[in-house]
């Protein structure tokens, strides 16, 4: 499967899904670290060595964790050193933008989009939304209220918020909150809210690369399994046709590697989502979402003028 390939099903799967919105079904941009990295908010690696830097303890202790890309259980390892409190502080005061308080995908997002879920800590969309006008309630874990999310213009914080400081950051946290079998209460909200996403709405994932072990094995079990096993449970005992799964999508710079780019896709085909490839910079996104309101597709981002 060449690059133009893959870049031409990520111009179908564009149209797809601009259709999809353009007939108002329920479209929920998921947004990863892509859009706070422009911001001057570093990445989970050079904020992690960055700390240890600044609590002076011994880089080498913590090398085979980096080497092997086990970033939550240096946070892990970190926090089991350092006072709770001084942990809590610090990345507070690390995951704010120091370089802008937002960018155009954060503008763009809050303008399309009534139910915006991310992963970020940050107040970027806090602070977009206050500039636009546009009200938004919060959801910030661990307790999330599904009727709110459909009644209400929502940012929902998956992983937490920096005003609060309860932070998805150490494998203990992830293990916790993505464990639905787990006995403390918290964890059955995040599962439940996960479930309710990806059965009733469509997501875009935006600047989410799927790194999170975590996420991914949890999205994973609702799309292959949970759903799966409730439609035939539907069937067998009310005799009604099986469930019709949503359509998922995500934005995905494309490789410049050909190897590497075709297992992105059958990762994303595995998980029933389908890839919007573009090349260039992540500002590519900001592009294509503002073609989204547009009744037609223009060639400013290499499609022909399509009507949908």
């Amino acid at each position: 499967m060449t690059k133009d390939i893959l870049l031409d099903k990520g111009k179908e799967n564009f149209l797809k899904l601009k259709e999809l919105y353009l007939n108002k079904a329920t479209v929920v941009p998921f947004v990863g670290a892509g859009p706070s990295i422009p911001i001057g908010i570093a990445g989970w690696d050079s904020l992690l060595k960055t700390m240890i830097k600044d609590f002076t303890l011994e880089i080498s202790e913590f090398r085979e964790l980096f080497s092997s890309n086990q970033l939550s259980k240096v946070a892990s390892k970190i926090y089991s050193k350092i006072n709770a409190e001084d942990y809590r502080n610090y990345l507070s005061s690390k995951l704010k933008g120091t370089s802008a308080n937002y960018i155009d995908i954060h503008i763009k997002t809050i303008q399309l989009f009534n139910t915006i879920v991310t992963t970020n800590f940050d107040c970027a969309f806090d602070d977009a939304a206050s500039d636009l006008d546009r009200e938004f309630s919060r959801q910030i874990m661990p307790i999330f209220n599904v009727l709110d999310i459909m009644l209400n213009n929502t940012i929902i914080y998956l992983h937490g918020h920096i005003e609060t400081g309860d932070l998805i950051f150490r494998d203990e946290d992830y293990s916790i909150f993505y464990d639905e079998h787990n006995s403390d209460g918290y964890a059955s909200d995040l599962y439940d809210l996960v479930k309710v996403l990806v059965k009733e709405t469509h997501i875009v994932f935006i600047g989410f690369s799927f790194q999170d072990k975590y996420f991914t094995k949890l999205f994973n079990r609702i799309i292959n399994k949970d759903l799966i096993d409730s439609a035939k449970s539907i069937e067998k005992h009310f005799g009604r046709e099986e469930y019709k799964q949503k359509k998922h999508f995500s934005f995905m710079l494309l490789p410049t590697n050909e190897n590497e780019a075709i297992q992105i896709y059958e990762l994303l085909s595995k998980m029933n989502i389908l890839p919007i490839f573009y090349e260039g910079s992540h500002s590519e996104i900001g592009t294509y979402l503002k073609l989204i309101k547009e009744t037609q597709v223009k060639d400013e981002i290499g499609l022909e003028v399509l009507d949908v």
